[in-house]
């Protein structure tokens, strides 16, 4: 019996990681992935949960640009929140791995990467950063090979930096002349998330 309670304890999570994935535009493969569902599970829960619009926005390939995290300061800012967010959620580990697509993704690391997404959704008054777009970040600073972390050199906040791209110490908002990056919500997640996690 007790077997069974934790069979259909551990389907019941698969499921609502899927329908949770499903309700922020996840495609199909990305949900494959994490919630370890077949595609016509995740098919039929699509017909169930999903709206036609939402059904057209998770066709196709993920995104794979790295570019988009840097390509400007507030989306950098956003970025960094969402990564140390990561982190301080456990959803990926401190150390790099390696072929993160492949060994990072299951129903608890779903949860917890979901957790911090909908933190980083709640912290950023508007967030930029797709659910698809999340997943990217997160398997890349985890593998460490083209995106990770760095403590600023005259804040507290954190930094996102591309190994092949410029190598600045500050963080967006520190570097922000202009005032475009807001120094609330995104700077609470990534000071909080990061601490808790040392």
């Amino acid at each position: 019996m007790r077997h069974v309670d934790d069979r259909y304890h551990g389907e019941s999570r698969q499921h609502d990681l899927a329908v949770w994935m499903l309700g922020r535009g996840a495609r199909t493969h990305t949900i494959m992935a994490w919630a370890k569902l077949p595609r016509y599970r995740i098919q039929a829960l699509s017909k169930r949960y999903g709206s036609g619009e939402g059904d057209e926005r998770r066709r196709g390939i993920s995104p794979s640009n790295l570019a988009f995290f840097t390509s400007s300061l507030v989306v950098e800012s956003e970025s960094a929140t969402l990564a140390a967010l990561y982190f301080g959620m456990e959803a990926i580990p401190e150390q790099p791995i390696i072929d993160a697509r492949t060994t990072l993704p299951n129903v608890v690391r779903g949860e917890r990467l979901m957790w911090a997404y909908e933190l980083y959704l709640s912290s950023v008054k508007e967030p930029r950063i797709s659910l698809e777009r999340a997943v990217l970040l997160g398997l890349e600073i985890a593998e460490g090979r083209n995106l990770y972390l760095r403590r600023c050199s005259t804040c507290p906040l954190f930094t996102l930096l591309e190994l092949v791209g410029a190598q600045h110490t500050q963080c967006a908002q520190c570097r922000d002349s202009q005032g475009r990056v807001s120094p609330a919500g995104a700077v609470w997640s990534t000071t909080s998330a990061m601490d808790e996690s040392a």
